[in-house]
């Protein structure tokens, strides 16, 4: 990461929804966190979120089918709310999704998206409903980042993946090398759209993303 990026961030905070239930009870679960909950803690003076959530400034984002999840909601229950989504290799499969699809609303907002994908396409992320497709259905802005030889399930972390061999193919790039990567982008992406860091850049010009290039480590499409 650049010295002294970013300016200005100081401390962050994120909620996490974690699980493998249908689909649309995640995006159930996410609207009621966004619309409901994170007020409630901000009022509540016993709550330790009491006065700390600034809900002027909500971005959403997700890892696999979290990014789907977290697309729906941020594109139809709160597209009045978001300022920002953010897919970690989001995929848009029919499994337990009932028929709610992230590639039919994504094109309705006007926030900024940033798709990360795996360039491996894998048993847990095929072709038909990957990031490609998203990416694809999306309107501008919309930034596509692939991390190259990337496996689906290094967007996590190694030590805490218990179910990581499930996917196949694997990558074969150093998953510390990505979830560098991951935490730089999905950390610039936000600093942009909810502290308006002008530094981070249109395509990440102040998060590294040249040296990334440079060094044969993703591509960036940006439209």
């Amino acid at each position: 990461m650049p010295t002294g990026w970013p300016a200005t961030a100081s401390s962050w905070s994120f909620a996490t929804i974690q699980g493998f239930t249908a689909t649309d009870t995640v995006v159930a679960d996410i609207v009621f966190v966004i619309d409901t909950w994170l007020a409630e803690q901000n009022d509540d003076a016993t709550s330790p979120l009491a006065g700390r959530v600034d809900l002027t400034r909500i971005g959403l984002s997700g890892h696999s089918r979290g990014g789907k999840a977290s697309l729906i909601a941020a594109s139809v229950e709160l597209i009045d709310i978001v300022d920002g989504w953010l897919g970690l290799d989001p995929v848009d499969s029919a499994v337990s999704a009932g028929d709610r699809n992230g590639r039919d609303t994504i094109g309705n907002v006007d926030f900024p998206t940033l798709i990360i994908g795996a360039a491996v396409t894998s048993s847990c992320s095929p072709a038909d409903s990957n990031h490609d497709v998203l990416f694809a259905a999306a309107g501008s802005p919309s930034v596509h980042i692939v991390f190259v030889d990337c496996g689906h399930t290094q967007l996590q972390d190694q030590d805490e993946c218990s179910g990581c061999g499930f996917c196949s193919p694997s990558g074969t790039v150093d998953p510390l090398v990505v979830l560098d990567m991951a935490i730089r982008y999905h950390t610039a992406f936000f600093a942009r759209e909810l502290l308006q860091d002008a530094s981070v850049g249109a395509t990440f010009e102040g998060a590294g993303v040249a040296e990334d290039v440079d060094g044969g480590l993703l591509l960036l499409t940006a439209k």
